[in-house]
């Protein structure tokens, strides 16, 4: 998996590992970093459409990109 990763980021697995300690820090931050974006697109949508908008955007939340 980290191999996957490096290459899709072009980098090398050893560039990974000197930014993350081990494979389960780097997957809890980025499970970290995208529960993020989910909340902060969950609250920009409530602030702009109320929460009967949330309701609305919940199916294309939902799907995978």
């Amino acid at each position: 998996m980290i191999e996957v990763i490096a290459a899709e980021a072009e980098v090398s697995t050893r560039t990974i590992y000197n930014h993350f300690e081990n494979k389960e820090q780097l997957f809890s931050t980025v499970l970290t970093e995208r529960a993020t974006q989910v909340a902060d697109a969950r609250d920009a949508l409530i602030d702009k459409h109320g929460k009967r908008g949330l309701r609305r955007a919940r199916p294309v939340l939902a799907r995978p990109q």
